[in-house]
């Protein structure tokens, strides 16, 4: 039982410091027709996985770099492509920076694998499928932020850093009062009662003596 609540308490720990997000985005009419801008930090990581299925005109996805914390932090966003099985040439993909409504790369099936691409600073950067028909095609990208420039409040990063120390403190004192616990229960010799118990078995105490005087009556 007192191992399970080790084991508990470092999950715990552990989870303090997980702050990495993964979101997953399959593409289907809902998804492409959504205006929703997504705001990704250095934590964050977005999955835009398409099947090969049709999808509906002007079918785009509009990222940009954003800190909920540290609002002057500024960022650029990054699309890798991590699947390109491209078996049908009604396929493009489209990419944009900004507000420009001129794509900066698209990519059809015979362009190759598409490299690494990067926003400009403080840019957005959006991702356009164009595809009209269904197929047995398939494309996986992955969209990060890069942090180019941190905002520098050592008042927040020093809370932050001092309240991770903390709580790493917290976790280990915990860890280690319940390994002295489950000590105590395997060598119950070592407590204190049963251990003068034991140095009385080994030395018994002596009898007290009693002195009694003894008084003789010399004839006269």
């Amino acid at each position: 039982m007192v191992l399970m609540l080790i084991a508990f308490v470092l999950l715990g720990c552990v989870s303090v410091y997980d702050v990495s997000a993964v979101k997953v985005m399959e593409l289907d009419r809902y998804t492409c027709l959504s205006t929703k801008i997504h705001k990704l930090n250095e934590y964050s990581t977005v999955h835009i996985k398409w099947g090969g299925q049709k999808l509906p005109f002007y079918c785009k996805m509009y990222f940009v770099g954003r800190s909920t914390d540290y609002e002057l932090n500024r960022y650029r966003i990054c699309v890798e492509v991590l699947e390109y099985n491209i078996f049908d040439c009604d396929f493009k993909l489209k990419y944009f920076i900004g507000y420009n409504i001129i794509p900066s790369k698209v990519y059809r099936c015979h362009n190759g694998y598409p490299p690494k691409f990067c926003s400009n600073e403080d840019e957005f950067l959006d991702i356009e499928f164009d595809v009209d028909s269904h197929s047995s095609s398939s494309v996986t990208l992955k969209v990060t932020a890069s942090l180019t420039y941190d905002d520098g409040d050592l008042v927040g990063m020093t809370a932050k850093y001092v309240g991770g120390g903390i709580g790493g403190i917290v976790c280990i004192v915990i860890v280690l009062i319940l390994l002295y616990l489950i000590y105590r229960r395997r060598h119950p010799q070592n407590n204190p009662g049963l251990l003068m118990q034991n140095i009385q078995g080994v030395n018994p105490p002596r009898p007290s003596t009693t002195v009694v005087q003894h008084t003789t009556t010399i004839p006269t």
